[in-house]
């Protein structure tokens, strides 16, 4: 099942700890009692992608990349509505014959409803820009898909990710 159980909490909830969540519950009454471990280390994103160009061949990518905290004004910029990012290095560095961009950049927005916007962010000759690929029902493991012309011929394409702990 793609959704997360209800005690775990969402792919946007899983920020670093800024001890908020701590103060919210001691005006609340609760934890005092509880000591919730919240893990406050890196976050990655492992994924895969499959591609169907046209006439042209199948194709995989995969995706292996890290959370960006620090130096992101110019991917928030691109994406206010996102608000997680990561830097990803994309394997192998072409398909059917195309080049792929690496690194490349995904952004994470909380559509409400336990789904979450899948964002493809790029630098391009007018500057960052951010497009919407994909929305996703959140869970462990996030499936999703998205189609798109390229150049004359268009394309299906499909993956999966999840995100894991960089440092356990």
């Amino acid at each position: 099942m793609l959704l997360w159980l209800a005690c775990k909490p969402t792919l946007i909830d899983l920020v670093p700890d800024t001890g908020r969540a701590a103060e919210d519950a001691e005006e609340e009454g609760e934890g005092e009692d509880e000591e919730e471990d919240v893990y406050t280390g890196a976050w990655g994103w492992v994924g895969e992608r499959r591609y169907n160009i046209g006439d042209r061949c199948d194709g995989e990518l995969l995706d292996d990349g890290v959370e960006l905290y620090d130096a992101t004004f110019h991917l928030e910029a691109a994406c206010p509505d996102c608000e997680r990012f990561f830097e990803l290095v994309v394997n192998p560095d072409e398909i059917c014959g195309l080049g792929v961009y690496s690194p490349t950049w995904r952004g994470l927005s909380d559509l409400g409803g336990d789904r979450v916007g899948i964002w493809s962010i790029n630098e391009g000759e007018d500057g960052w820009q951010a497009d919407l690929l994909a929305e996703a029902d959140d869970g462990d493991v996030v499936e999703y898909a998205w189609s798109a012309e390229l150049g004359d011929t268009w394309y299906e394409a499909s993956g999966w990710f999840e995100l894991r702990k960089l440092d356990e």
